[in-house]
């Protein structure tokens, strides 16, 4: 029995952009609806853990020190700076300020207007 070599790619989204392509002899596709439909499933998440661990940093951003009162701008704020710092590896003991960070914390902030 000798194997048949393969001249699809091994890799599943590959696999299916390369059969979404397949014509046949009146130039038709073949599988395009079938390709497009395993492509929009491959894009579904297999579970709700990354979901679930923003709802728990969120709630650990507002329940630490009785914060349950931020405004939704300012929650989403917080929780970018500390996903940013986090994926740089950072947090707010070893981060280096820039003297533009310096230039935007004046007086200014803290003013609002009506």
């Amino acid at each position: 029995m000798t194997k048949e070599k393969s001249n699809f790619p091994k890799d599943t989204v590959e696999f299916w952009r390369n059969l979404c392509t397949l014509t046949n002899f009146k130039d038709e596709y073949i599988f395009k609806n079938i390709a497009e439909l395993a492509l929009i499933i491959l894009c579904i998440p297999h579970g709700n853990a990354d979901v679930e661990r923003i709802f728990s940093n969120i709630a650990d951003i507002k329940t630490k020190k009785k914060r349950n009162k931020l405004s939704t701008s300012l929650l989403k704020a917080l929780f970018r700076i500390k996903m940013d710092l986090y994926g740089k590896k950072l947090c707010c003991h070893n981060y280096t300020f820039t003297k533009e960070h310096f230039e935007k914390y004046n007086i200014k902030m803290h003013t609002f207007k009506k």
